[in-house]
């Protein structure tokens, strides 16, 4: 009998401590009008859509995810910045709320994106952060996709390095779709702040291969596509305000 009690005392600790160690990831999709640009002749936003639903598949359904964008919709937020211009930088959407068995709930989200506005990145951020999970003790794992910087009067750099100043819960992981020069710098910042990675990417195969990464980054990953990506420390200094970080490029190439 006491041997049945102790078993079910560790089984209670072993699942009280899985509970508190759980991931909750929340895929950022940057649904803004400069993801309606072609790469290789189909739209920005439409490979991103393609590849997070390939990847999602592979998902365990128990895993806790969700799903974010920036930029306007056609409906509330688009009839609010017609009469608010400064709306523009407060367009972000939950679409797709954290939980459990929500692949086919995300899908359906990506499906309905018709990408207009601008990239209010700091604060979809923020407000992500603030509101969007689930449990004050699990990982807060972000996958940010993004074919570029900020677009409104913040400093995302700023905001992420002041709050991991409180925090260490945060993990923020970068899909940079043809992203180059101030932009990139900027993303780095986020990544390198949270100790998470980002990953530039400029044709569909290489931001299908950044999806699977990030999405399971405890796998043992090999690139699914023929091209190689590998981490290279640069000398050079970027300076953001009154932060200073060295940069790191993660190349690709084919």
């Amino acid at each position: 009998m006491k041997k049945k009690i102790f078993l079910t005392i560790i089984l209670f600790i072993l699942s009280f401590l899985s509970a508190v160690a759980a991931e909750e990831k929340l895929i950022i999709l940057d649904a803004s009008l400069s993801m309606n640009q072609p790469l290789n002749g189909v739209p920005k936003y439409v490979v991103a859509i393609n590849a997070a639903k390939s990847q999602l598949q592979k998902l365990n359904q128990e895993e806790l995810v969700g799903l974010r964008t920036i930029g306007l919709t056609i409906d509330a937020s688009l009839l609010t910045f017609l009469t608010d211009p400064s709306a523009l930088c407060r367009a972000t959407q939950l679409v797709a709320p954290i939980r459990s068995y929500n692949i086919a709930n995300i899908e359906s989200a990506l499906d309905s994106i018709v990408p207009l506005g601008t990239t209010p990145l700091t604060y979809s951020i923020d407000t992500a952060i603030k509101y969007d999970f689930i449990s004050s003790s699990n990982t807060k794992h972000i996958i940010l996709i993004t074919d570029g910087g900020e677009s409104c009067e913040e400093n995302p750099c700023s905001y992420i390095r002041n709050l991991m100043q409180r925090r260490k819960d945060l993990i923020i992981d970068v899909i940079a779709i043809g992203v180059t020069g101030d932009e990139l710098s900027q993303l780095k910042c986020l990544t390198e702040a949270t100790s998470g990675t980002i990953i530039t990417a400029n044709t569909s195969n290489q931001i299908e291969d950044a999806f699977y990464r990030v999405l399971q980054p405890t796998a043992d990953i090999q690139p699914q596509n023929q091209y190689n990506t590998q981490i290279q420390p640069q000398n050079q200094l970027f300076k953001s305000n009154d932060i200073t970080y060295k940069n790191y490029i993660i190349e690709t190439y084919d």
